[in-house]
């Protein structure tokens, strides 16, 4: 996005004079930029000082995209800069940039490399360089105070139908745009999935990247078929108290015995602390209680569940067990079976730590193959500081010593979410 087009988002059906909110969230597209901008700059003051540095921001805004001073060449270059719109944004930007901490040196550098190659390492998100950090992605994020608190400010925002982090990258970056579908379009290299951890990890599903129409089917079948075998019951004998015990034990006992059992379990004399306000004579054992496993919760029957069912299942009907699991997880990642295999052999071994990572290698090669992407990159933003991850297969997640981490997901599930658990990339131990 060049600062022209910036420009033009900043005050697009901006708010009238006065107004506090810029806008109705509900139904304005670019409320989390406006207001976030309209925060920074309400407490600017009106001195002459301020004035001058409005005067000098917004001629370096002039020529932003053609690095010329003389405003006749500008003019004729940009001549759409002339709208009232256009000039508004224009105020708005520079009462933004003026109101920044940082001192005019660095503001106007900022336009400056804004304007001769933007902002954004581009080779840094568009290439497997492991998990790597704002100040690397950003340029001049260390050394540059108006640079970071621009891009501190804009990761903040999530407008024009895209998320947090991923907002930053199209204003900061000229090569960056919005193509018709997908998140982001790199120049001369292809389209981008960006996935951003905010609050929660990123899940691997869409309306486009979903179970089959079999699934619902299959699971039923499933779920009636083998949930018979999680929940069998068994008899837990209530623990009776000492007097009853002392009453029941055997009549004969050697010498030996009899003392023994007398010290551990004296008989307390009637009208003592332990004896007093209850029933006189001995208390009867009560009846063994059934005792069953807690059943599957409403939201169905997560992976570790699986995996212990398996157990349970009768011998002789656990190769049927694993061939109609099979089945159902081929329809949960239609573009990407090859991977079930390693799923049902973890299930088989009882391995659920294995279960867990093929599951969402499954999950995420499950949706890059209905992409026509060049790859995803993972923004945590939930980090300090906030991390890009660049991965275009599982392979070049390993080779930079990374790996995918999910939680809980579900086999059988009525919310199609659930079967896409929330996924994260994170340093690994593992050697193979």
């Amino acid at each position: 996005m060049r600062a022209k087009e910036f420009l033009r988002l900043i005050t697009e059906k901006m708010a009238s004079p006065g107004q506090s909110v810029p806008g109705d969230p509900k139904l304005d597209p670019l409320y989390g930029l406006k207001l976030a901008i309209a925060s920074k700059i309400k407490d600017l003051p009106d001195t002459p000082e301020v004035k001058d540095q409005l005067d000098d921001i917004d001629d370096a805004l002039k020529h932003l995209d053609t690095g010329k001073k003389r405003r006749g060449a500008a003019e004729d270059e940009l001549g759409t800069w002339s709208d009232e719109d256009v000039k508004e944004a224009r105020s708005m930007l520079a009462r933004y940039i003026v109101s920044m901490n940082a001192p005019m040196a660095a503001k106007l550098s900022m336009l400056e490399l804004w304007k001769a190659q933007g902002l954004i390492n581009v080779k840094a998100i568009t290439a497997p360089n492991g998990i790597v950090p704002i100040s690397k992605v950003v340029k001049g994020y260390t050394k540059n105070p108006a640079i970071k608190e621009m891009a501190d400010d804009l990761l903040k925002v999530d407008s024009m139908g895209v998320g947090k982090g991923e907002f930053m990258l199209r204003v900061m970056s000229p090569q960056i745009t919005k193509p018709d579908t997908g998140d982001l379009l790199v120049k001369g290299l292809g389209k981008l999935e960006v996935k951003t951890n905010n609050q929660n990890a990123a899940r691997m599903y869409d309306r486009n990247v979903k179970p089959t129409e079999k699934y619902a089917g299959l699971a039923e079948a499933f779920r009636q078929k083998y949930e018979q075998y999680w929940m069998p019951s068994e008899q837990t004998p209530v623990p009776t108290n000492n007097v009853n015990q002392q009453q029941q034990q055997p009549v004969q006992q050697t010498q030996q015995q009899q003392p023994a059992q007398q010290n551990l379990n004296p008989i307390q004399p009637q009208g003592t602390l332990e004896h007093r306000g209850k029933a006189k004579g001995p208390v009867r054992a009560k009846a063994p209680v059934e005792k069953k496993t807690k059943g599957f919760s409403k939201t169905g029957i997560n992976l570790p569940q699986i995996v212990e069912l398996y157990k349970k299942v009768p011998r002789e009907l656990q190769n049927k067990y694993l061939s109609d699991l099979h089945n159902l997880v081929n329809e949960i990642f239609p573009a990407k079976r090859d991977i079930v295999p390693n799923i049902i052999s973890a299930v088989r071994s009882g391995n659920i730590g294995q279960a867990f990572q093929t599951w969402a290698q499954a999950a995420v090669l499950n949706y890059m193959a209905q992409k026509d992407y060049i790859g995803i990159l993972f923004i945590n933003i939930a980090s300090s500081p906030t991390t890009f991850t660049f991965f275009d297969s599982v392979e070049s997640l390993k080779q930079a010593g990374l790996r995918l981490h999910a939680k809980t997901p579900y086999v059988i599930s009525g919310g199609i979410e659930n079967l896409y658990p929330p996924t994260l990339v994170v340093t690994t131990t593992q050697t193979s």
